[in-house]
């Protein structure tokens, strides 16, 4: 679990950056530029948090993690220590809208085979869930 002050420096510093290297202003104008103003824009009126999710094109999903850590060791303000930790993480790939796409009959050599062709349909590599390279 990240503090508080880890979660800021990683978003401000690293993934808002990132997403602008790569996508341009006008899909870094969908992340807000402070994680404070993303977090009170997600409060309800009801006190429950609201996260957004946001889709990033396929385009630049080999590219993320690499230019997220460019993006946190290039920028001068930030102390080595804060670096070090920040450019060394785990990104989660959601695939969403799968659930009825993909049928097969209950045996394990289909449900394989399905598995596989589902990560063939989201050009992961192969034994992505395996070797956990996205």
């Amino acid at each position: 679990m990240t503090s508080q002050y880890e979660h800021d420096l990683w978003y401000e510093h690293g993934l808002r950056r990132a997403i602008q290297v790569l996508g341009g202003n006008e899909i870094a104008s969908e992340y807000l530029a402070m994680a404070a103003t993303e977090a009170e824009r997600a409060w309800r009126q009801n006190s429950h948090m609201a996260w957004g999710a946001k889709v990033i094109d396929k385009r630049y999903i080999a590219l993320l993690a690499t230019e997220i850590c460019s993006a946190l060791r290039s920028n001068v303000v930030l102390h080595s220590a804060d670096i070090d930790w920040a450019s060394s993480f785990i990104v989660m790939h959601t695939i969403r809208g799968v659930k009825q796409a993909y049928v097969h009959h209950v045996n394990l050599h289909t449900a394989q085979d399905t598995l596989q062709q589902a990560f063939n349909d989201a050009q992961l590599v192969p034994n992505a869930h395996v070797r956990g390279q996205w």
